[in-house]
């Protein structure tokens, strides 16, 4: 992409690294899954998501290089971007293990049993690695998988549109153009530092996932009803504001991101990733069209849509949290010969999927 010299050459290898890129943000979720319990897995996907913050910084800084070598700034980025990935690919490939039964050097002996033990003490019975078409059709019959869908795409409304439009709503405020770029650093930084050490003390320590959103949720509804409200009150209100908000949206992604790897059975749960993730593009694209020059400098009503789609993710999750929670009143009232019969079943009959609780 660095070297095309026409529109069509740049629309054409960016759709062939839109096929190989989309399959690493879910493998990377679904990889979390294969060695870390549900109730750790909401930290690590804060402490991937992090990462976020420290490209936001690089992009910015990239910004200078205009003009270097001949070469445009957008040129650059793609040039530092890339290089160092391939490099740490290639190395990472070499050695990361597959999953804790298969890997042969990553661990040792009792370090190796000591994660199987784990995880089937979370997972249970159910897991499998190999494939049917059994399993496939399964994860399309059960209902749980379109609520995971909706909040996804309604949770990347307002992440996509925050990390697009951020520097023109500061901008909005009256921060000069200079100030905006620093201003809007800050922000990110400070609400993604914020974002994991919620999200690890959350998982850790209660294993909730939907309550935690759902407050997360209500929090962001109460920074957007503060942008909205405050748009004539200066800078001070709407610059705390925008913290308010864009730190419980950030911060409700990963438990999210991790609910959906609720499912005991491998293949089941690698399709519920995938196909998820696929359904949040809609919420990306959305995203990117919310906030429009005619709405400035107070985007009234880009604040209005996303408020309205963080307030239908909360919703959402505070419904499934108690579906959840009624699906497991019913699995501790099982029999033990009901629930292993139960815990093996795959399709439309399942009404649990691991012997923990599904939370």
């Amino acid at each position: 992409m660095s070297t095309t010299q026409i529109g069509k050459g740049l629309i054409a290898a960016r759709f062939f690294l839109g096929i190989v890129q989309s399959a690493m943000f879910p493998g990377i979720v679904y990889y979390i899954s294969l060695w870390y319990s549900r109730n750790e897995q909401g930290a690590r996907m804060a402490g991937f998501l992090v990462m976020g913050a420290i490209g936001s910084v690089r992009a910015y800084g990239i910004i200078y290089m205009d003009g270097i070598r001949g070469l445009r700034a957008w040129r650059w980025i793609f040039i530092i971007i890339s290089l160092p990935t391939f490099l740490v690919a290639c190395v990472i490939f070499s050695f990361l293990p597959d999953t804790p039964e298969r890997q042969k050097h990553f661990l040792n002996p009792w370090e190796q049993e000591v994660a199987i033990y784990r995880l089937g003490k979370d997972i249970g019975p159910g897991t499998k690695e190999s494939f049917t078409w059994k399993q496939f059709r399964s994860a399309f019959k059960d209902w749980k998988v379109y609520v995971y869908a909706a909040t996804q795409i309604t949770c990347m409304v307002p992440i996509v549109s925050l990390g697009v439009f951020m520097p023109s709503i500061v901008r909005g405020m009256g921060f000069s153009n200079l100030q905006d770029k620093y201003i809007y650093i800050y922000i990110y930084i400070y609400i993604r530092k914020v974002q994991h050490q919620s999200n690890f003390a959350i998982a850790q320590a209660i294993n909730e996932r939907g309550i935690y959103i759902v407050v997360a949720c209500f929090i962001a509804v109460i920074g957007y009803m503060l942008l909205i409200i405050l748009a004539d009150k200066g800078i001070l209100g709407l610059y705390a504001s925008a913290i308010i908000a864009t730190s419980a949206v950030t911060a409700s992604n990963p438990p999210r991101v991790a609910w959906t790897n609720n499912f005991d059975d491998q293949t089941k749960r690698g399709i519920v990733i995938a196909f998820t993730s696929s359904c949040a593009s809609i919420g990306s694209v959305i995203g990117g069209q919310i906030y429009r020059a005619d709405d400035a400098p107070h985007y009234t009503r880009g604040h209005a849509i996303t408020l309205a789609f963080i307030a239908v993710n909360g919703i959402l999750s505070l419904i499934l949290k108690f579906l959840l929670r009624h699906k497991n009143i019913k699995r501790d009232r099982m029999s033990a010969e009901h629930y292993q019969k139960e815990s093996h079943k795959i399709g439309d009959e399942v009404w649990f999927t691991s012997p923990l609780k599904l939370f």
